[in-house]
């Protein structure tokens, strides 16, 4: 079974959005949409996925966990 990264991404990138955190919606979309191969996607996600849970320290638990496990998952994958 194959993991969607791009799907989990997209329905975290809007909690986010109704969450407040635009910004970081906003950045998710843009590295799926802006990449051309799927490593450059997936590392671009997993930078800013790491860079969501530096900087924002007011996240929701649901929120910081389900980043913090993409981000875990998508290094899996690119490693």
């Amino acid at each position: 079974m194959t993991h969607d990264y791009y799907a989990e991404s997209r329905a975290l990138g809007a909690d986010l959005w109704e969450a407040g955190y635009k910004d970081w919606a906003d950045k998710i979309d843009n590295v799926i949409e802006g990449g051309a191969m799927s490593s450059e996607i997936l590392m671009g996600l997993r930078w800013t996925l790491g860079e969501l849970g530096v900087k924002e320290h007011g996240l929701s638990p649901d929120l910081k966990q389900r980043a913090e496990s993409l981000y875990r998952e998508i290094d899996r994958a690119l490693s």
